[in-house]
């Protein structure tokens, strides 16, 4: 077996499960050494302290990640080859979050946004739209007026842990949300041209990568089971 990149050994690192303090190099010459390897321990060392700063950035790059899409992570890292696994809760409210039903589930998007300062409803149901929830009124200052504060649409899907987001489903909820904002009719209908309006789209369970692309290209507030999980924590959602 060929040595290693920095990917792969970034991922083993990723995967203890033990809290506190490890040292990266040790970890990683564990694991080598429990795999077949055809090299000696002179070359594993030689290539581990060769590739070290290079794992410390893709674990670094990793943190951000999570944090980028809304996610406590789970561990720290430090310039002198230390990784830090923390005691986090988020997988446990998760696994509450999951016996929700659908419509608990929307009621629980709701709560989040109500304790985040907006005023909004449960909006799911027969005919619509793709919308589960909205709220209104969100201000980045107290001074903010009415007419031009932030509106969130979104859509809450409490799904089974091996069924992740596509991008068409993304896709037609975008549709489906610009539709029902644009039609005077309609409750969520935006009254002013230049309103704000974020669209939203929680689960529980993953988004394949074409979705977390097209999210991130059109700015959808796109958050996966364990970022959804965060933010109830914070917002202290009682389940």
């Amino acid at each position: 077996m060929p040595l290693p990149n920095e990917n792969t050994f970034a991922l083993w690192v990723r995967n203890i499960e033990h809290v506190g303090v490890h040292k990266i190099s040790s970890v990683i010459e564990a694991e080598l050494s429990s795999r077949t390897c055809n090299c000696s321990i002179e070359e594993r060392l030689e290539h581990i302290e060769k590739i070290l700063p290079k794992i410390i950035n893709r674990l670094q790059e990793m943190r951000d990640e999570c944090m980028e899409s809304g996610i406590n992570p789970d561990f720290s890292i430090d310039e002198d080859g230390y990784y830090t696994k923390h005691n986090t809760n988020e997988s446990k409210y998760l696994n509450k979050i999951n016996q929700l039903s659908s419509t608990e589930f929307e009621i629980f998007c709701t709560k989040i946004l109500q304790e985040l300062g907006g005023e909004a409803v449960t909006v799911g149901g027969k005919n619509d739209g793709g919308v589960d929830f909205s709220a209104k009124k969100f201000k980045l200052s107290r001074f903010m007026p009415d007419w031009c504060s932030i509106s969130v649409i979104g859509q809450a899907k409490n799904k089974r842990s091996d069924n992740k987001v596509c991008l068409n489903e993304l896709r037609t909820f975008v549709g489906g949300s610009i539709f029902r904002i644009n039609n005077p009719s309609d409750p969520l209908y935006k009254d002013s041209i230049l309103k704000p309006v974020v669209f939203a789209y929680w689960i529980t369970t993953s988004f394949e990568p074409s979705a977390s692309d097209y999210a991130k290209q059109m700015g959808i507030w796109a958050l996966n089971g364990l970022g959804i999980a965060s933010l109830g924590i914070e917002c202290k959602i009682e389940i």
